[in-house]
């Protein structure tokens, strides 16, 4: 549990923070997007000064920003990566190019997989790898896909891959 959240599970539902729990919501470092949404719901953000709204405003772009997690360009790299084995001219796989590019999406994969997400386009840049690499085989919108979409291996990740873009305003 982080401070904030420690400090935030003082108050009652409805309440305000006292000053002395205001000023310690303040000082207190945000550790994620849950903090930082705790001290907007907690603090008289009437009585803050510029500055203090300020910084509670870099902590909010600090876990919104894309640019700040690396999984976000990681799944850019994978894309292409992926295009690049899913154009292959000649349509020889075992070809010694296309292989080294194969393997090197491989490697990426398992670096994506083992780095934790940092923002909500983190956590649905992770999704869209998991459902891109592991989802429903068929042709989008094909009987077949339909019907493997909806199965139930598929519907967590399906759910967390659309909840996530909603979180950044895309329909999914």
């Amino acid at each position: 549990m982080t401070l904030v959240s420690k400090l935030a599970a003082r108050l009652g539902p409805s309440e305000r923070a006292s000053s002395d729990v205001q000023g310690q919501l303040v000082e207190a470092k945000s550790e994620n997007v849950v903090d930082v949404l705790l001290k907007v719901a907690n603090l008289d953000l009437s009585i803050l000064s510029k500055c203090q709204l300020e910084t509670i405003q870099l902590e909010a772009q600090e876990f919104s920003d894309p640019r700040k997690d690396p999984l976000v360009s990681m799944l850019e790299h994978w894309k292409a990566l992926k295009a690049t084995n899913d154009s292959c001219p000649t349509g020889n796989l075992d070809d010694p190019d296309t292989e080294a590019v194969w393997e090197t999406r491989r490697e990426l994969e398992r670096k994506m997989f083992a780095t934790v997400p940092k923002t909500v386009a983190g956590i649905h840049a992770l999704a869209e790898l998991h459902w891109d690499a592991n989802g429903p085989s068929g042709d989008p919108g094909s009987e077949m896909w339909l019907e493997e979409v909806e199965q139930i291996e598929h519907l967590p990740v399906r759910r967390i891959r659309h909840g996530a873009a909603l979180m950044l305003g895309s329909s999914g």
